[in-house]
């Protein structure tokens, strides 16, 4: 397997990633909110939700990987 080298923008990089997945997150909490003031369905939203919170836990699975790799150098 080759090694990439890994170096601290792309841990800045990670962490950009990762701010950017919360805010996302919260702006579709309140659509899902929104929609049910509204008596509206929100599956999809809901469905959309969970699929970011998977993106969010992969994204700092990811970073944690990052940060072991440049402990190691």
């Amino acid at each position: 397997m080759i090694e990439i080298p890994c170096d601290r923008d792309d841990l800045a990089l990670s962490d950009h990633y990762i701010a950017q997945t919360k805010q996302r997150l919260a702006e579709q909490a309140c659509r899902i909110r929104q929609l049910t003031t509204a008596g509206q369905g929100a599956i999809e939203a809901e469905e959309t939700f969970r699929g970011m919170q998977r993106t969010l836990s992969g994204l700092r699975a990811h970073r944690e990987q990052l940060v072991f790799e440049l402990l190691g150098q």
